[in-house]
């Protein structure tokens, strides 16, 4: 579980520069060198998910710190931060790259162009890599929520079963005599 604890801050370190780049003049670490790390997401959270201790019928949790006991507390809060982020950058995403617009950039006989229906315009290489720049920080912004969640249940899971398999104390009176 290590192996993938270490995997996850990784995913999570990339995936923040992939975002930070995103902000930078001198050109954004685009998605067609960063994807790999949305495929790396499974790698990490599908571990993390299966770390998971069972439900039991009956008993509901009411708090990240009750869901995630076993995890360093500093953990917590940059979770809640991230999935606040992520929701925002979302929407942002979404309005930047003219999602409710209807306009898609493509390539065709080797040019950028945006379409709108049947309506094609050109598109220079500013606008379009200052588009690929807000796709790249869109789904950057959800990869580091989910790279630091599979980091907080691993965590967790870990530190779970240290604590279950360590032998439990003496009472502290030492053995009766």
């Amino acid at each position: 579980m290590i192996l993938f604890f270490f995997l996850a801050i990784l995913g999570f370190c990339a995936s923040l520069l992939v975002h930070g780049s995103t902000f930078l003049d001198s050109g954004s670490i685009g998605m067609s060198r960063a994807w790999p790390l949305h495929l790396g997401i499974f790698a990490v959270v599908i571990p993390a998910v299966l770390s998971r201790p069972k439900r039991v019928a009956g008993v509901r949790r009411r708090s990240l710190r009750e869901e995630f006991a076993h995890a360093p507390r500093w953990m917590l809060p940059p979770f809640v931060a991230l999935g606040a982020y992520a929701a925002l950058n979302f929407t942002l995403g979404i309005t930047l790259l003219g999602g409710f617009s209807g306009e898609k950039f493509t390539d065709r006989d080797g040019k950028h162009v945006a379409v709108h229906g049947d309506v094609v315009r050109p598109v220079g290489d500013a606008e379009y890599q200052l588009r690929q720049a807000h796709q790249a920080r869109l789904f950057s912004g959800h990869w580091m929520l989910f790279y630091w969640a599979a980091a907080v249940m691993l965590a967790d899971g870990m530190r779970r079963r240290a604590a279950m398999s360590a032998p439990s104390a003496p009472p502290a009176g030492g053995p009766a005599s």
